[in-house]
Parts: structure tokens; sequence; C-alpha cells
């Protein structure tokens, strides 16, 4: 296919003699001109894609110039263009990289040149981010405004320039709600613009100012909080002041202020609720606790006083202070019923544990019937039907968990109704723009993006195109399965699961390989990325764990030396083939370390071996549910249920057959059950 050369955007202008064009009267004279108009917007805009695939020789290329921007050696073979495969659409993916890249600057006018050049390009709004920020200070002012103007500013300091922007060209009808927006959010802003702003903000309501006032408290800005309160009235100065050392802790400032302040704004839920969240969050549990059963906890408003409640509860049975936790937790039931359902659950099972079997039944049967979530109104209804006495209530209850097949209690329902889990069946899927002849471009851009492991770029292309062309969610779905993108298929799929189970977009199943072959059923691998990552191969936690199995650097270091793989990098882990191969290693490590222990295997992953085996006594004596419901960490019980739960959907996709029932138990599936 010859190469199409995108037009020189600085070049001269190109001209239309309108008085030949628009002298004709008739409707083929009409048709003629639509179909110029067309030509030449093709022409000028060409679509950044290329309507054949690229060879293989030409997909080796890309591949070869992205894996010299993932390495952390020099880039400058990348800088020859000329070596760059004749290909719109994936030029502009090279140009976006140079663009991110750490050690290639992204000066302004090659911002500005990337997005003149692709001005419809998926992620753009990126790019635009990083021209808000730099404009400021690289630009004219005139040059800033009109970009603002027509790429309205989302950072605070941009807003605030461009506000003062609109000021000087004497744009005070457009400048004043963007002031007033920035000054009731409690932005810093400058004194200059304060000054010019002053006449505007002598119209402001009471309402307005006060609003300001708390939002500079949450901001933590006491200093200009204090000035910004001198015109306040004494008694509305004193309030201000008292809930800010409320919310700072500062006690000796509280007890000053609100010893002045009447009875009522003493009495105020919001004060009161920011002194016991200090506290709270300060460690003072006992007499947080001692506040909220105490008058303090009725000054609070209901949706404050149950919030604290509920995570005063979960620390106390974190720390096995089950009565105390049931005692507010119940507390929270009385007041807001099946509205609150984490609570409700909690409240439900810390009176199993205390062997209040009667109330825990009521509460499980009142989040059966009325939570809103699925996977909570299947575990109630388990619980419900594991409490009942009757076989009638109990084939009841289970058959309600049944009605969520993809939760864990909902899986567990199914096999103990049916005894066993009937094959996976997706329902058709309307996927008529893989056909459209409007979009094939864009579908092969997509491909290619595919085929040289940039796939987690189609997201964005897919949202691009459906905004484009109008698309469902559905055909999107259809679109994200096509090309790759595993992380925006899953996203899609539970967008739509309200209606019906699109499971191959649940749980889709990556084309991704570990380096070292399959050593584990791939589909515990893939249930454990789909928790860990939702396949993003880029994921990055605020533990700095990486990749698509979400690697500890320390751990993938070790990994790897284990194993004589190439030495771990961000850069590698980032890699699909390499991260997976690590993490299946280590996964391999755990279950061999707790002799084939599915759950103990996924604690040790999870929070670490060391964890998994201070519990493993438990694990001996607890029955399997109780054990995973009683595990200490929040995060590690349900990553437990979530892993396991894909587990059996991805046995039930691969193999069409699966059990939960047999991964479990204490010591199941055994050792070298999930080996390959």
């Amino acid at each position: 296919m010859p190469s199409f050369k995108p037009p020189d955007f600085n070049g001269p202008p190109m001209h239309i003699k309108s008085q030949t064009l628009f002298s004709w009267k008739t409707r083929r004279g009409l048709v003629l001109i639509v179909g110029w108009l067309v030509a030449l917007h093709c022409l000028a805009f060409p679509n950044p894609a290329s309507a054949k695939p690229l060879s293989d020789h030409e997909l080796g290329e890309l591949r070869n110039l992205f894996a010299k921007l993932d390495s952390d050696g020099p880039i400058d073979a990348v800088l020859d263009r000329s070596a760059w495969p004749q290909d719109d659409g994936m030029t502009s993916y090279l140009e976006l990289e140079l663009l991110l890249h750490p050690r290639h600057g992204a000066t302004l006018p090659r911002l500005l040149n990337f997005l003149k050049r692709w001005p419809d390009h998926a992620h753009k709004k990126r790019l635009e981010k990083m021209v808000e920020v730099r404009i400021a200070h690289s630009a004219t002012e005139s040059e800033a405004l009109a970009w603002y103007d027509r790429h309205p500013p989302v950072t605070k300091a941009a807003r605030a320039y461009y506000v003062q922007l609109l000021l000087a060209n004497k744009r005070f009808a457009e400048a004043q709600p963007l002031w007033l927006n920035l000054y009731l959010e409690g932005v810093s802003l400058p004194d200059d613009l304060m000054k010019k702003m002053a006449p505007f903000e002598q119209r402001l309501t009471t309402a307005d100012r006060e609003k300001r006032a708390r939002n500079l408290i949450l901001k933590g800005n006491s200093k200009i909080l204090v000035h910004f309160l001198e015109n306040f009235p004494k008694d509305r100065r004193d309030y201000f002041l008292a809930l800010d050392a409320a919310t700072t802790g500062n006690t000796k400032q509280f007890a000053k202020y609100h010893s002045q302040l009447t009875k009522k704004d003493a009495n105020s839920p919001e004060i009161w609720y920011a002194r016991l969240e200090w506290l709270r969050n300060n460690g003072s549990l006992s007499k947080v606790h001692k506040m909220l059963l105490g008058p303090e906890g009725r000054y609070l408003s209901s949706d404050d006083r149950c919030a604290l409640r509920y995570r005063l509860g979960r620390v106390f049975y974190n720390e096995n202070r089950l009565q105390d936790a049931f005692e507010l937790l119940n507390l929270n039931v009385h007041e807001k019923g099946a509205e609150l359902e984490d609570s409700l659950w909690l409240a439900a099972w810390s009176a199993h544990r205390l062997k209040n079997d009667k109330r825990a039944l009521e509460l499980f049967k009142l989040l059966g019937k009325e939570a809103k979530k699925d996977h909570r109104r299947a575990q109630g209804a388990w619980w419900a039907a594991t409490l009942s006495t009757s076989s009638e209530a109990k084939r009841m209850w289970i058959n309600q968990a049944a009605q969520s097949p993809d939760s864990f209690y909902g899986l567990l329902a199914l096999e103990t109704r049916d005894g066993r889990l009937s094959a996976l069946k997706d329902p058709p899927l309307n996927c008529s723009a893989i056909k459209d002849p409007r979009m094939q471009g864009d579908l092969q851009r997509m491909y290619n993006l595919r085929d040289v492991g940039r796939n987690f770029y189609n997201g964005l292309e897919i949202e691009n195109l459906g905004q484009r062309h109008h698309l469902g969610s559905e055909e999107r779905l259809c679109l994200a399965l096509n090309t790759g993108a595993y992380d925006h298929a899953v996203k899609l799929a539970q967008e739509i699961k309200g209606s019906q189970y699109h499971w191959s977009g649940l749980y889709p199943l990556p084309h991704w390989k570990p380096g070292s072959g399959w050593q584990l059923d791939p589909a515990l691998i893939w249930g454990i990325a789909r928790q860990e990552s939702v396949f993003f191969p880029r994921a990055l936690s605020s533990a700095r764990a990486l990749g698509l199995l979400q690697l500890m650097p320390t751990t993938a270091a070790e990994e790897a030396k284990r194993n004589q793989f190439p030495p771990s990098n961000p850069s590698r882990l980032q890699d699909p083939a390499y991260n997976l191969a690590l993490g299946q290693s280590y996964m391999k490590r755990m279950l061999k370390a707790f002799d084939g222990d599915l759950v103990l295997a996924l604690c040790g992953y999870n929070a670490g071996p060391g964890r998994g085996k201070s519990w493993s006594g438990r694990r001996r004596v607890e029955s399997a549910l109780t054990f995973i419901e009683n595990i200490p960490f929040d995060e590690t019980r349900n990553y437990v249920k979530r892993v396991i739960g894909g587990v059996v959907h991805y046995q039930m996709r691969l193999y069409n057959e699966g059990s939960i029932l047999s991964l479990i138990d204490p010591g199941e599936p055994g050792p070298g059950k999930l080996m390959m």
C-alpha cells in the first residue's frame, strides 16, 4: 500500500474559488460540491490509520522501536524518524511515547505540533493537560488566553491564571463565575487577583463566605483562614476557629473557642463530627466510643453518626472486641436498616461469632433480602440458609444466593444446589461495529497496537470511536475483546451486567503467555491477574507493586534470581511475558509452602508468607468459610474470595467445568493439583 504523507500544516492554506462552486443551482451541482468538500476534508485531515495490516517486518520494526523506549538505555535510534514504518496511526503512538518519555523533553512546541497533526487523537486529553501546565510559562499571554478559551483549564493554578488573563482583557462577565468557583473551593488566590475581584466579593452572600471558610479548613489552610475570618461577625469567627481546632486536633484552641459559642453552635453536628473523627484517626478509640454513646453522639447528623460507628466498629472487630463492635453496628441497623449493607454484614457476622445466632439470622435475612449489591445479597442469603433450621427455608435462601452467579457465595449456592456448576453461556453480542466500513481504518490501528504489545492504549481508542459513531456498550465490548483491550472489556461487561452476563467480557482470556511457559493452571493465573491489575500491564500500586500480577520490586528481584531470569526492573515488569513468569513462579512457591492449600497460598501471595503461616493453625480447626471470613485484613479477605471466584469462572471458560467447593476446604485442592 502506498504511504500517505500528512499535509504540511505550516504550508500555505488551500483556497477555493467560491464563485465557481457556488454558482451551481442544480441538485447535481450540490452533490458535486459535497463530494469536493468531503475529498478536501480527507486530504486535510487524514484518518491516522493504515487501511491494510502492517507486514511482519514492519511490526517487528515497531516492536524494536517501542522496546527501545521501554528500556533504560539510549533512545537515539528512535529519534531517527526516517527509520519509522510509514504508518500514520502508529507514528502517532511513537510520537506520544516520546512526549511522555523522561529522557525526551515534552516542550510546548512539540505538544502543540502533536495536537495540530492529530487533533482527534484518542489520547489527546493527556497531552492537553500537559499543555495547560506549560503554556502559562512558555507562551505569550495572548497565546495562553487563546488556548484556555478553546480548552477550559482544569488545574487550580491554570484556572487562576485564566481568570487573570480574562480580567486583563476586560472580559469581566466570563471571569466572575470562574473566580467564584475557585473562591468557594477554598483555593489560595494571589493577592492582586483578590484585590481586582473585591467588588465581586462584596456582593457575595454569607453562605458563600462560610462555604469558603469550610473549604479552607478542609484544605488545612489555617493561616489563610484566620486572615479571611477577620471581617466575620465575632460569633461566626469563633465558630469557624472552633471548627478548625476540632479538625486539626488543637485541644487548647478548641476549648477556648468552643466555650464562647452559643449552645446551638456548641452542639453543631459538624463541630462534633470533626472532633470525634480527629480523635478516632489519632487512636483515642475508647474516648470516641464513649462519646458516640453519649450526648456528643446525639449531636451528630444521622449519616455522620452511622459512618463513625461503622469505622470504629471495624476497628473493634479487627481487634477482636466483638461485643463492642456488635453494639455499635447493631445501632446502625436500628437506625438505617439495610441501607448500610457493609455495616449490616459486619453486625450479622459479629452476632454469629458471639453465638447470638437468633439476632444473626435476623440480620442475615435482612441482608439477603434488601442489600443492593449482588455479592452482599448472596452473602446474606447463604448465611441465612446456613443458620435456618427448616429445609424449606434453607432451599429458599440457597435459591436466593444462586441469583448472583458472578459472586463467591453465588457460586457456592449454585454448586450446593445443583451438585455441579453449569457451563457459562454468553448471550449474543452486538458486533456490527467490526464490519462497519467507516471504522476499518481505526480498527486496523487498534489491531496494530495489539500486535506490537500496546493494546493497553485501545480502551481510549474504543471510547473515542464510540463517541464519534454513537456505539452502544455491547458494540464497544466487542471491539475491546477483538483488540486486546482486556481491562476495558471487564469494565464494559460490568456496566452491562445489570441486564445480562457477558462472561467473555467479565472474564476475558488474554493472548499473553508466561515467558517460561505455563507451569500452573492458567485459570489460577488469570484469576489472580484479574484481581491484581484487571489486565492492565502497566498497573502501579501505591505500594509500588507493578504489572499484571502486581509484583513488589524485592519479590520480583528474588524470584528472577531464583529462576535465573534476567534481573527485574520496572520496564521488564511491565512486559506481560516476564511479569507472568515471575508471578507464576512466586505463586507456585506459595502453593508448595502450604502443601497445595489454595486459600493459604493466596493469603501468602497477598499478605506475605509469614502471615499465611501464622493463620495456618486456625485453618486446621475452623470451617472453610469461617476461616475465610475471619481473615484479619479486609483486603486479604476480599482478595481470597474474589480470586477463588475468578479461578472457578476461568475454569468454566477454559474447560467448561469447575468447582468452588473443591478449592476452599483445608488442604484443597492439594499438592500438584493446580500444576501443569
